[in-house]
């Protein structure tokens, strides 16, 4: 989403000494104001539409490049932009907040699912994360050598299940389980085949409503403040 905004107010800088350099002063600063405001509504708005467990990693995903002066290559840029997940591409699955804004689904991977954590499973609780040695790709899921076939178990529909470290092996269309004391097995992940994403970031909505209710005020502090300086 672009929004474009009106700088005429910049204009009666022009009418002071250097009025041009005041006029883009004065923008910039105001359009960075305006960023910031934008960028701490949208880190409020994730805590509000999400149970944040990782926050110090969500707040980042929030990024603003700012407007500035004399950006080697670009030159004056007189936007900024705020974004998800934006600038350099995150390591390891592509972050699905950005999915959020408009709603979808998140389809499984073909031979399994979506990877559900189970409370009490993978995650300890509903509201804590899950710990990095349980991740799925820590846990190395992999087919058994051919050499072993016949120490293979079965999984659903008599297909071999994938095993993995900690005790950890994978069931087609269950999930993947955790051998603990004796024979005992508890579910870590839920497969499921697609699953849901509905449309609650409203990242546009949160940016319209600040740019609306600041900019004009920020346009308007930093005119006014020149004229003190300077006129």
């Amino acid at each position: 989403m672009i929004v474009q905004v009106d700088l005429n107010a910049t204009r009666a800088l022009l009418r002071l000494d250097k009025g041009y350099k005041r006029m883009l002063f004065a923008s910039i600063l105001a359009v960075n104001d305006t960023g910031r405001q934008v960028q701490a509504a949208e880190r409020d708005q994730l805590t509000r539409a999400f149970t944040v467990r990782k926050r110090d990693f969500m707040m980042k995903q929030v990024k603003l490049f700012r407007a500035g002066f004399d950006i080697p290559n670009v030159g004056n840029r007189w936007e900024a932009r705020v974004g998800i997940g934006i600038g350099r591409a995150l390591a390891g699955s592509p972050l699905l907040l950005p999915q959020f804004e408009t709603g979808g689904s998140r389809k499984g991977v073909k031979g399994g699912g979506v990877a559900i954590p189970v409370a009490g499973g993978a995650r300890p609780s509903q509201t804590q994360s899950v710990p990095e040695q349980l991740f799925v790709r820590r846990l190395q899921l992999r087919r058994p050598a051919a050499g072993r076939s016949r120490k293979r178990k079965a999984g659903a529909r008599g297909r071999p299940v994938r095993q993995g470290l900690l005790g950890t092996f994978q069931v087609p269309g269950v999930g993947i389980l955790q051998r603990t004391v004796g024979k005992a097995t508890r579910l870590l992940y839920a497969f499921k085949p697609t699953v849901r994403l509905p449309a609650r970031l409203e990242f546009y909505r949160t940016a319209k409503r600040v740019i609306q209710t600041n900019f004009a005020r920020n346009v308007q502090k930093y005119v006014n403040e020149s004229f003190a300086r300077h006129g």
